[in-house]
């Protein structure tokens, strides 16, 4: 189950199945609740509290105008150096 509050007022289903390692992605920004149990069980597992805060637009982009700068300087470096060999 997952809520957006402690009370589990807003609970609604992620997974129902066999799987022992789900991946829930593509949160927004925010608080989640989280709370499992087995089929056969009729008790609820301890709540496990999970925030979710993303990198500022900014930042993601100065990552990738880093690694693109990066990019470009080692394939100039590349080329540069094969350029220098003598057959």
């Amino acid at each position: 189950m997952q809520a957006s509050d402690a009370h589990f007022s807003d609970a609604s289903t992620v997974y129902t199945g066999p799987d022992t390692a789900t991946v829930v992605s593509g949160m927004p920004d925010g608080v989640y609740y989280y709370r499992v149990r087995a089929v056969a069980d009729t008790y609820w597992s301890e709540v496990t509290v999970v925030e979710v805060k993303h990198h500022p637009l900014s930042r993601a982009f100065g990552f990738f105008s880093l690694g693109a700068f990066m990019f470009i300087i080692m394939l100039l470096v590349l080329f540069r150096g094969n350029s220098k060999v003598d057959p």
